[in-house]
């Protein structure tokens, strides 16, 4: 009979009652947490339940508070009740709470009336002061405009000054001197009449003229804005000596027909007729006359 051996023991079988022994290690620790766990948890929901937030905390002190006042208000009132109910006893003191009412009543009156007047008295006020401000601006604004009118009142007599003029009062004399018919019109000098070269009239200058209307008896003429002789041309000096030089002054005199619109410009030309040594008469044309 042969003898058998028994098999070699496998690596694995070794290793399995180690692992078969963590593995339940490990279950009976998470037992054990889990216990403990579940304990904890009920101990702490206990001590939440106890516990009060500092909010809740600060909540309660201030209906603790109110409720205080509360109940001191109510203990006062209750004396003020004992003491209203020992006085309705005495009549006297009766009539008298009834008047220290009627008086309270009244003084309540005083202090509203009192308080519309206070109230009244700021507007007042207020309106004062925005009269005042307007009273000084009113001031501010009347210096100014003196100040102004002072300034207007150089500038006019200076002005003044500058266009006023002393004229001496033409002297009117008899002359056997032929005339020689002149229009200062538009700032312009012009010569109604043209002449030949003996000077002689040979009809209206139209060159310089134009008619307007014309009849048997008379002939109505209006200078040409664009013609004549400008005055306020530097050479009209010159201008104007050339035109009369056909008219010596020892036989010829200048009639001059002054329109409105031109009446400053003659001061300039009577200084230059002067300097040629002319005599003159004026013929002023009213306003609207041509």
């Amino acid at each position: 009979m042969s003898v058998r051996r028994r098999p070699t023991a496998s690596s694995f079988e070794l290793l399995l009652d180690p692992i078969c022994n963590t593995f339940g290690c490990v279950i009976f620790l998470c037992m054990l947490v889990s216990l403990l766990v579940q304990n904890s948890s009920e101990r702490f929901q206990e001590l939440a339940r106890q516990f009060v937030s500092p909010l809740e905390a600060s909540q309660l002190r201030t209906r603790h508070q109110e409720i205080r006042l509360r109940q001191e208000q109510l203990r006062s009132d209750l004396e003020h009740l004992d003491t209203f109910l020992a006085l309705q006893s005495n009549p006297g003191t009766v009539h008298l709470a009834k008047e220290v009412y009627q008086l309270q009543i009244r003084l309540q009156q005083m202090q509203a009336r009192h308080q519309s007047l206070r109230q009244a008295e700021t507007q007042i006020r207020q309106k004062i002061q925005n009269l005042q401000k307007q009273k000084e601006d009113l001031l501010s604004q009347t210096k100014q405009t003196e100040k102004q009118l002072k300034e207007l009142e150089k500038q006019l007599e200076a002005e003044l000054a500058e266009r006023t003029q002393t004229i001496p009062f033409p002297k009117e004399r008899l002359t056997h001197k032929n005339s020689v018919a002149l229009d200062l019109c538009f700032g312009r000098l012009y010569l109604w009449h043209r002449y030949d070269a003996q000077g002689n009239r040979i009809g209206l200058n139209t060159d310089e003229y134009v008619v307007v209307e014309e009849t048997p008896q008379h002939i109505l003429t209006a200078p040409k804005p664009y013609a004549g002789i400008p005055l306020d041309d530097p050479l009209a000096p010159e201008r104007i000596a050339a035109r009369l030089r056909p008219f010596p002054p020892a036989k010829w005199h200048l009639d001059f027909a002054i329109f409105p619109d031109s009446f400053e410009y003659f001061q300039k030309l009577k200084r230059i007729i002067i300097k040629l040594g002319y005599e003159y008469r004026l013929v002023l044309i009213a306003p609207g006359g041509i």
